[in-house]
């Protein structure tokens, strides 16, 4: 244990189903998504309280089915 904050976290998702999404996607925007999928990448270090990192997110193939009212 230390005073200072250090750790290295590292994360990567490879074509997760926008799918299963579906009930935020609902809340949160007004169509329906039938297909697609999401890549991600999120690298998150600290060294001695110093906090370093990054987010990459990227969308394939996605399909609107319909706009809702």
């Amino acid at each position: 244990f230390t005073d200072k904050a250090n750790f290295d976290f590292n994360v990567e998702v490879q074509r997760f189903a926008v799918k299963n999404l579906e009930t935020v996607i609902k809340v949160y925007t007004p169509f329906d998504i039938e297909a697609g999928g999401i890549d991600g990448a999120m690298e998150l270090a600290a060294n001695n309280n110093n906090l370093n990192g990054y987010v990459k997110a990227g969308i394939h193939d996605l399909s609107v089915f319909s706009w809702r009212e």
